[in-house]
């Protein structure tokens, strides 16, 4: 890993860093041509954070530049998977405070003043994790309703109680048992995607990935299970959770959704037979 610091006085002034006995954070973001999106992100966690970790996949625009341009500490890093970058940047952090999101997510100001909040009360020395609800975006509307409302993510954490799993793409905190976990008000805004044909390419990468990993299981689903699943995702979240009313946006991402299920076990299945075909000849021998 290859890393480089901008010059201190890039970094903004936060009045709470030197609060004896409160909880140091360090800020880790991970991301990948995110120029147009990284410095709202940074912008956003500066005034609770004491510093930034940048992970950066080899990105060909200048969001490293950016990053740098705003203090965040940059370290170059081949991507794996989601999970193994996180774990990265947390390695990384100098303080045992992390409060990790993506470069699409950013601290509204609601949720700022109740990070400064707790801070300015917890001892430093109680390990927890904070869980905060993510308002998540298609295009400039939030979303409140369906699949994606309410959505409540876990981003701020001691690192001696938390690791992110190796789900993937879906990556999970998990964390120690008996952690206290303390719900925070405000949202943390999430930019999911710009448009509904990005959503969908989007999902689809994701479903692939998702099938990649668990076709290795050798799990040969029933024929009816991507269409029967798929049906039933979009039942739940278009009627059951009122997606339709988020008006059109509701009724895409409820259909993107269905068909992010089917793809995952479609493709499982085929994997996995194409698996068992290739086997049975060697297995006829013995």
């Amino acid at each position: 890993m290859q890393s480089s610091k901008a010059p201190n006085q890039s970094r903004p002034h936060n009045p709470d860093t030197g609060d004896l006995g409160r909880p140091r954070i360090s800020g880790v973001v991970i991301c990948l041509n995110e120029s147009a999106r990284i410095e709202d992100c940074l912008r956003s966690m500066w005034p609770v954070v004491d510093e930034i970790i940048l992970l950066d996949s080899g990105s060909e625009d200048d969001t490293a530049t950016r990053a740098e341009a705003l203090g965040a500490q940059v370290i170059q890093r081949v991507f794996d998977t989601f999970s193994a970058q996180k774990n990265a940047g947390i390695e990384a952090a100098t303080h045992p405070w992390i409060l990790s999101i993506d470069a699409d997510e950013r601290l509204s100001p609601d949720l700022q003043s109740a990070i400064l909040t707790w801070r300015a009360q917890h001892d430093a020395d109680a390990p927890c994790a904070l869980r905060m609800n993510r308002l998540n975006h298609l295009g400039a509307q939030a979303i409140k309703h369906g699949s994606w409302w309410p959505d409540r993510k876990i981003r701020l954490f001691h690192r001696d109680v938390a690791r992110w799993g190796p789900a993937h793409p879906h990556e999970a905190l998990i964390l120690r048992s008996g952690t206290p976990v303390v719900d925070l008000l405000g949202v943390l805004l999430h930019l999911t995607a710009d448009n509904p044909i990005t959503l969908s390419r989007k999902s689809e990468r994701y479903a692939r990935l998702w099938a990649e990993q668990h076709k290795a299981q050798h799990d040969i689903a029933p024929f009816w299970k991507p269409m029967l699943s798929a049906a039933f995702r979009w039942l739940r979240d278009y009627i059951l959770k009122a997606g339709f009313l988020d008006g059109r946006a509701g009724w895409d991402i409820a259909m993107i959704d269905a068909s992010y299920t089917f793809t995952k076990y479609y493709f499982t299945r085929k994997g996995n037979l194409n698996n068992r075909q290739q086997r049975e000849p060697a297995d006829s021998k013995s």
